[in-house]
């Protein structure tokens, strides 16, 4: 998602595959220096492979892990701007109650919901 809110990169996979695997995927969806994720993209080995790549991949802290030096108040604040998008799509498109019978209907759901919410977004 950019800083105004527009989603740029997305995939939908199984419940069962664990998100960190699909951040290489959505980095090439969308190649940016710098990539804000939640708690749930903690990776040390991650963060590593995508600095090597150039990709500055910042995740909170937990509270048990040392300072990096970065001011994660400002990051923190974004990550909250980013929240806050996803809690209007939720509400203005109904997303919790998606009534697709397949993984195609419900992919076609969430992309009329990102059209409609970009052209919102850019008029």
């Amino acid at each position: 998602m950019t800083d105004q809110g527009i989603a740029v990169a997305y995939t939908i996979t199984k419940v069962s595959f664990h998100d960190v695997n699909m951040v290489p995927t959505l980095i090439d969806q969308y190649s940016c220096p710098h990539v804000l994720a939640d708690a749930g993209y903690l990776s040390k080995k991650l963060k590593v492979r995508l600095a090597r790549l150039g990709v500055d991949f910042w995740t909170p802290r937990c509270k048990n892990m040392s300072n990096n030096g970065t001011d994660s108040r400002l990051l923190i604040r974004d990550r909250r701007q980013i929240e806050t998008v996803f809690s209007g799509w939720i509400n203005t498109f109904d997303l919790e109650r998606n009534r697709a019978r397949s993984l195609n209907g419900f992919q076609t759901r969430i992309e009329q919901c990102l059209l409609v919410d970009t052209l919102k977004q850019i008029n």
